[in-house]
C-alpha cells in the first residue's frame, strides 16, 4: 500500500467537524445565557435582587467565543435591564453587544439611552453623534439628539434623577 500524500480531504473533514462542534457549543451557550437571564427576571419578580443580579451577570462571565450574531441577545438583555432601571448591568450588556458588533448604530443608540438614564448627557450625546454620522436618517436618533441638546441648552447640569 502506498503512503497517502494528499491530506486535504481528511483536514477538510476535521475542520467541518470542528465547525459543527462550535455551532453546537454556541447554541448551548446561548440557551444557557437566556435561561440565566430568565432566572434573573424571575428572581427579580420574587424580590430576590441579589440572586437576580448574580443571574444577570452570568452571561457576561461565560467563557464562550460569541459571534457577532449574538449581539442581539446581549442588546436585548441590556434593553430589558434599562427598562428595569438596572443601569450598570444594562450598560455592561450593551457594551458586550458592542464588542461583538463595534459599528452597529442600534447598539450605540441603546448605549445613549442608558447613559441618559444614568445622567451622563455628554456620553449620551457622544453615542448619538455616532448614530447620526453612521445613519443620518435614523429618526429616533435625531429626535433624541434634539431633545438632549435642548435639555442641555436649558440646563447644562440637567439629567434624569438616578434611580436604581
Amino acid at each position: 500500500r502506498l503512503p497517502r500524500t494528499d491530506e486535504a480531504p481528511r483536514k477538510a473533514a476535521s475542520h467541518l467537524n470542528d465547525a459543527r462542534t462550535l455551532i453546537g457549543i454556541l447554541a448551548i451557550a446561548e440557551d444557557t445565557a437566556r435561561d440565566d437571564f430568565d432566572s434573573g427576571m424571575k428572581a427579580l419578580e420574587l424580590g430576590d435582587r441579589k440572586r437576580a443580579m448574580f443571574a444577570f451577570e452570568r452571561p457576561l462571565q461565560m467563557d464562550v467565543p460569541w459571534r457577532p450574531a449574538h449581539k442581539h441577545m446581549f442588546s436585548e438583555f441590556g434593553s430589558v435591564l434599562r427598562k428595569k432601571r438596572i443601569y450598570a448591568l444594562a450598560l455592561r450588556h450593551h457594551n458586550k453587544a458592542l464588542e461583538l458588533a463595534p459599528n452597529d448604530e442600534n447598539i450605540w443608540f441603546n448605549l445613549a439611552r442608558v447613559h441618559y438614564s444614568l445622567g451622563n448627557l455628554d456620553k449620551a450625546l457622544e453615542y448619538l453623534r455616532r448614530v447620526l454620522n453612521a445613519n443620518p436618517n435614523m429618526r429616533e436618533g435625531q429626535l433624541f439628539m434634539d431633545y438632549l441638546q435642548q435639555k442641555k441648552k436649558n440646563d447644562p447640569s440637567a439629567g434624569p434623577p438616578l434611580r436604581m
